[in-house]
């Protein structure tokens, strides 16, 4: 955490020169005791965005206790989630995004997780029959206590790429999951988004997106493709939005 004096350093070098490097201190003597982290996690954005604003190229962060959670915190803050739009332009904190990271091998069904160029970080979890039956039914997707779509046909990509489908609206709670494929055997556990005995239920409600991605000729007409099914995201929107702040 960097207090008003380092802004201030920080600022100033900021007016004047093209690049910086940090080395900051990521260690506090306040009250963030055990068993709370070390690490002051609420000021990691903010500072980060300030050496970012600043034009920061290089940041070095001492630690002496629990580096791993603080290292693996900056590590997430400054990977770009390449959110599709219009989720780009939300307030981050309005938007959960769900990838191969979060995607259980086991549940909501033993599924893999393989390589894709064209998915987001580049994996998806995929259903890949080598018994066409697998793929016999119209493509389905939907979330636990919210809708279920079915699409007919002639509203099935054809282009064999990745589609964010809209699921709808959803109020979380334990085990949630968003899943796709009649048999749900494609999904993800969404639950850490849910706030349990929440005072007000609408801290719970999203609004669900999941992307998909279908080949062969189950789905697309007239491919050569063998039978397939991908699905590399889940993206959850908050429903009462924080309007930036």
């Amino acid at each position: 955490m960097i207090g008003q004096k380092e802004e201030w350093v920080i600022l100033a070098w900021g007016k004047i020169a093209p690049h910086l490097a940090i080395w900051d201190y990521w260690i506090s003597y306040g009250l963030y005791r055990f068993p709370t982290p070390d690490c002051m996690i609420q000021c990691i954005g903010p500072d980060l965005k300030l050496f970012a604003d600043m034009h920061a190229e290089t940041i070095f962060c001492e630690s002496e206790e629990d580096h791993e959670p603080k290292i693996a915190g900056l590590a997430a803050l400054l990977r770009d989630p390449q959110l599709p739009e219009p989720f780009r332009r939300l307030p981050t904190r309005d938007v959960a995004d769900f990838n191969w990271l979060t995607f259980s091998p086991y549940t909501p069904g033993r599924q893999n997780i393989v390589a894709d160029a064209e998915a987001a970080g580049g994996m998806a979890a995929a259903l890949v029959a080598a018994a066409d039956d697998a793929h016999k039914q119209p493509l389905t997707f939907g979330i636990t206590g919210g809708p279920t779509f079915t699409l007919p046909p002639e509203e099935v990509p054809q282009d064999g790429k990745c589609h964010v489908f809209k699921v709808g609206p959803t109020r979380g709670k334990k085990r949630t999951t968003a899943w796709a494929h009649a048999s749900r055997r494609r999904g993800v556990n969404v639950d850490r988004l849910v706030v349990p005995e929440a005072q007000d239920p609408t801290v719970n409600d999203w609004e669900a997106y999941i992307s998909l991605k279908v080949k062969g000729p189950a789905y697309v007409e007239g491919s050569t493709d063998s039978n397939g099914l991908w699905m590399d995201r889940v993206i959850l929107v908050r429903t009462t939005r924080s309007h930036g702040k």
